[in-house]
């Protein structure tokens, strides 16, 4: 059987931005409650299953007489935040992107790359009129995330909807940057997209290998065929050092990240340390024909425990022998944390950069569908997983080798102090 994290999707009608009943409303609660207990391992596992029964029941007790879907998804994604689990979580109506270029820490927000005029560094003081305190405060609450730094992490996909919920004054992002106040209009735009995988070659002969999504799980031929090429000029030049870019990565297929790691590990290791999978005849219709044969012929209901063993690297003709640096942050996500993990905890390369925003003991394997009456999206972890180490005791997200401490003239000077400290280490070394 294939390990992998995956996402499962079946859609149906899109949202409406209508008005409905108490009763349709109260209908779909009932159908996220129920898809919750069927496909999730453990509900219960971070709140007292009671006191999870007592909140929603009170969310559909305290229902207005009309809604719009606006008002159940915001009743609904404070229910799932309840779970402490960042993939069970419900998307607001008309989604969470484009999202304005900013970074929170410790509750204030920063551009962390230039957006119109504005320069990179700068403090976001409002955005649409009204104050950032007052949308993060709306946003917190709907966030599922298992640790503080993930709700941080998540606050700038909210401001659409935090938006929608108070209604904007104007179209303005209104910033405070080298002692002035500065604005530029509220026109988000889709990030540059970027192919998957991307190298270049730094000063020193040193590689850098920046991985941005690990999604396309049945064509990991095409992730191989590519870092092929890659290690290929790697040995050619005979590169001083490497430096794999994870920083910006919400994850995808954990099959990608361990691929990734078979071309520079010399020391076995795992992905995870174990998996525990709940069955339900969702998962295993959406995964029919898709090579998860031990899921599709178990019982619905079951948990399917797997636990790997440790994987020794084959030889490989095109390994990187050489000193390896790993840039991770708090968007280091999903599977691409769990990389990070395996490097952390197998010795595979250094750690550069901030800690992630979710731990390796946590929830995933995703299975999402849509809401038959409002049509909002729902997610729902069906897998809990222990890091790749097997301790299931340790709360701790990853944490790198080397910290670069957050703070907006880092993000300001133009300079990638990751980088810059992990290319000082790699000539150390």
């Amino acid at each position: 059987m294939r390990h992998a994290f995956l996402l499962a999707v079946v859609l149906v009608s899109p949202v409406e931005r209508t008005a409905m009943s108490r009763s349709d409303a109260a209908a779909d609660l009932r159908t996220w409650w129920s898809v919750l207990w069927e496909v999730h391992p453990e509900p219960d596992a971070n709140i007292e299953r009671d006191d999870l029964e007592r909140a929603f029941r009170a969310t559909l007790d305290t229902l207005p007489e009309h809604l719009t879907p606006e008002m159940v998804y915001s009743r609904l994604a404070r229910l799932s935040a309840l779970l402490g689990d960042s993939h069970t979580t419900i998307r607001p109506p008309g989604g969470t992107s484009p999202r304005l270029p900013i970074v929170v820490h410790e509750g204030r927000a920063f551009l962390n790359r230039p957006y119109g005029p504005l320069p990179a560094g700068a403090e976001v003081r409002r955005i649409g009129g009204h104050p950032v305190e007052q949308l993060f405060d709306w946003g917190r609450p709907h966030i599922a995330a298992e640790l503080p730094s993930g709700v941080d992490e998540g606050l700038p996909l909210l401001v659409p909807a935090a938006l929608r919920a108070f209604g904007r004054r104007n179209n303005l992002v209104e910033v405070r940057a080298n002692h002035e106040s500065m604005s530029a209009p509220y026109e988000p735009t889709p990030e540059p997209k970027e192919f998957a995988l991307s190298g270049y070659w730094l000063e020193g002969d040193i590689a850098m290998l920046r991985v941005r999504t690990m999604s396309g799980i049945f064509e990991i031929e095409s992730y191989d065929r590519w870092l092929a090429a890659f290690f290929q000029e790697v040995a050619n030049r005979s590169a001083r050092g490497l430096v794999i870019d994870l920083r910006d990565n919400r994850g995808g297929s954990t099959l990608v990240g361990e691929l990734v790691l078979m071309y520079v590990a010399e020391e076995p290791f795992r992905m995870f340390g174990e998996k525990r999978w709940k069955v339900s005849r969702r998962m295993q219709a959406s995964l029919e024909g898709q090579g998860f044969v031990d899921y599709e012929q178990a019982s619905p209901g079951e948990v399917l425990v797997q636990v790997p063993a440790l994987r020794e690297p084959p030889p490989h003709p095109l390994r990187f022998h050489g000193p390896v640096a790993f840039l991770i942050g708090p968007q280091t996500l999903s599977s691409a944390m769990m990389t990070a993990n395996a490097v952390e905890d197998f010795g595979l390369g250094l750690l550069v950069g901030r800690p992630t925003s979710t731990p390796p003991n946590y929830f995933g394997e995703v299975y999402s569908f849509r809401l038959p009456r409002t049509g909002l999206e729902a997610t729902f972890s069906t897998a809990r997983f222990v890091r790749a180490n097997g301790d299931a005791s340790d709360p701790n997200a990853v944490q790198p080798d080397r910290l670069v401490p957050f703070g907006p003239q880092s993000l300001s000077d133009e300079r990638d102090w990751d980088l810059r400290t992990a290319l000082h280490a790699l000539r150390g070394q």
